[in-house]
């Protein structure tokens, strides 16, 4: 007589955040996100495609699901089996997932022409967190996934460290450039700093390398991955740019040399700091046809193609965006609470939306180059905007969630309660530290999510070249309110058409600051005299076009502000710092860009 009985399984990969984000370069994010996708996609494969509920997996045909290039660090499957049966098949997929990570570590010492050494082992053996578990499935899918998702929570509560003994040196001696954490074991000299690592337990090498970086095993795995090229954040900032010069054959000469060098040659601040240039030369691997002759010619001639185009100069170009976004309330989709009817058919069809607009997010990102996404698995997203398509991409990814996800499971949601997602952006100069950019990208989804129970909101932060930030979060459907408010302080270099000068928000701010109580909410009575006083000020700031035209222009951004100041949803310098994010905005984008999307 048999005794298999139905589980619900459950398995989680780990660490996720520290893994991805840890990061000197984009590479290093991208290729951290390629590698747990492939440590899913190997656990999937173990326990079997068919049997996967979330994520979706469901692909017919394998080539199909070789396509699918970003996954979530976990999955849920229902398998059938005795309980031995089920608990080897849980350790047999645990162990592939770490074989798989092993052998991936190994290619890059490999690539690297380094042989695997004991300090190598042991940070790759200790790095991976993974749990899992599996229930018996009774006649409640809805009980037995919350059952599952306690015991998950219980085991990652109960995680034992390890301390490193390789060598008898454990954790002394020079942390990681990246991750700051573990011993740095791989290094490359810097020629102008002879400092030698004096244990035998590092390695050098100028495989992906710069000069004096010095990686631990983890980080070395990332940088050396093999994954198709990503994009620098100077690349990404200068993306409009390289867009529209792509067909020109001069430009595309002193592209090449340029971007295969390094992308910050595109701004003259970098030429013109010798010692730069001579380590950028020297890091090239002595390339004869680098000179700083060549590279200065090759950008003077660059962006004088550019400036026929319309780009008036390289001083600006240079801020980017970090997007990411995270569903909201997941736990409780996922786990029934906002949920009609049955949830084990709920998850399948859930996860199979997911992944619909998970390739549909990528597609918004990449067409026309409008950024480049690092992963996207449906649920959340990370990836990079140029800010010129910021609002664009924003508008579009919030119309094809609700396309992709929200409406097509209408007849799940409780009380007709949408499915939504809420983001964090951080726009920042090409040369802040990337890892700081990606943490105040993921605080402001934080502030973002933390408005009020129905979130659905976004968080922008921009960190200025200067180390002057501002912060402002807002409902996704306000997104609109911000572009049409920036639009109208940007002059289209036109005959006809209005714009204004962005001192009338300065007016404004120094005006209404002295009518805040101790909320930072305006006093009673002064919601009036601020709408009063925008028209005065819109009146005095509006440029070019007739008397009709621009009585129309104030009349329209008189009532954008209107609109947004009601809609505020903490306190009047969140509104000021809304009004502050455009007038950057306006003095950063490119009109040639912005207004030919």
């Amino acid at each position: 007589m048999s005794n298999n009985k139905k589980y619900l399984f459950l398995l989680t990969i780990g660490p996720v955040q520290a893994f991805i984000a840890q990061a000197r370069k984009t590479v290093d994010l991208y290729a951290g996100s390629k590698i747990l996708t492939e440590l899913t996609k190997t656990g999937i494969a173990s326990i079997g495609r068919h049997k996967i509920v979330f994520p979706y997996a469901k692909y017919e045909t394998e080539k199909d699901w070789e396509k699918v290039n970003s996954l979530p660090n976990r999955f849920v499957a229902q398998l059938s089996g005795t309980e031995s049966e089920i608990n080897q098949l849980g350790k047999d997929t645990e162990d592939a997932i770490r074989a798989k990570f092993k052998s991936i570590s190994e290619n890059a010492l490999n690539d690297a022409k380094i042989s695997t050494f004991p300090a190598f082992e042991q940070q790759i053996e200790q790095h991976l967190d993974i749990y899992w578990a599996a229930i018996e499935l009774g006649t409640d899918y809805k009980e037995t996934y919350a059952k599952l998702e306690q015991v998950i929570g219980s085991l990652k509560n109960m995680r034992q460290f390890q301390q490193y003994t390789y060598d008898g040196i454990g954790e002394k001696g020079r942390k990681c450039s990246i991750d700051g954490e573990r011993n740095a074991i791989i290094y490359r000299e810097n020629p102008e700093k002879k400092k030698q690592f004096a244990l035998s337990s590092h390695k050098t090498t100028n495989y992906k390398l710069d000069e004096g970086e010095a990686l631990s095993a983890v980080s070395y795995t990332k940088r050396a991955y093999k994954a198709e090229s990503f994009p620098s954040t100077a690349s990404i900032a200068l993306m409009h740019v390289h867009h529209i010069l792509k067909n020109d054959g001069l430009a595309k000469i002193c592209y090449k040399l340029l971007s295969e060098t390094n992308d910050q040659l595109f701004y003259k601040e970098n030429i013109e700091r010798k010692p730069y240039l001579e380590k950028t030369i020297r890091e090239s691997n002595d390339n004869s046809s680098l000179t700083p002759n060549s590279i200065l010619n090759c950008h003077e001639n660059y962006w004088k193609v550019a400036e026929k185009q319309g780009f008036k100069s390289s001083d600006k170009h240079k801020y980017y965006a970090v997007l990411t976004f995270d569903g909201d309330s997941m736990g409780k989709w996922l786990g029934g609470a906002n949920v009609n009817g049955n949830l084990e058919t709920f998850h399948e069809d859930f996860s199979k939306h997911l992944s619909a607009f998970a390739k549909k997010a990528d597609e918004i990102v990449k067409k026309e180059v409008k950024g480049y996404t690092v992963y996207a698995g449906g649920d959340d997203y990370l990836g990079f905007v140029n800010i010129n398509h910021l609002f664009g991409v924003l508008q579009e990814l919030q119309e094809a969630y609700k396309t992709e996800v929200s409406n097509p499971l209408a007849t799940y949601r409780k009380d007709g309660k949408e499915i939504t997602f809420s983001a964090g952006i951080c726009i920042a100069h090409y040369k802040e530290p990337l890892r700081l950019v990606l943490q105040q990208a993921h605080t402001m989804m934080d502030k973002a999510k933390d408005i009020d129970d129905d979130k659905n909101c976004f968080g922008i932060s921009v960190i200025k070249g200067s180390g002057e930030s501002l912060e402002t979060v807002w409902k996704n459907e306000h997104i609109g309110l911000l572009k049409k408010i920036t639009e109208g302080l940007m002059d289209r270099e036109d005959k006809d058409t209005p714009y204004f000068s962005d001192k009338y928000i300065k007016v404004l701010e120094t005006e209404f600051q002295k009518l805040v109580d101790e909320d930072n909410k305006l006093e009673k009575d002064s919601s009036k005299l601020l709408i009063t006083e925008i028209k005065r000020t819109l009146t005095r700031a509006v440029n070019k076009g007739s008397k009709e035209e621009k009585q129309k222009a104030v009349k329209t951004m008189g009532e954008t502000l209107d609109k947004l100041h009601n809609a505020n949803l903490s306190d009047l310098p969140n509104f000021f710092s809304a009004l502050n994010f455009c007038r950057f905005m306006q003095r950063e984008l490119c009109p040639k860009t912005f207004f030919n999307l």
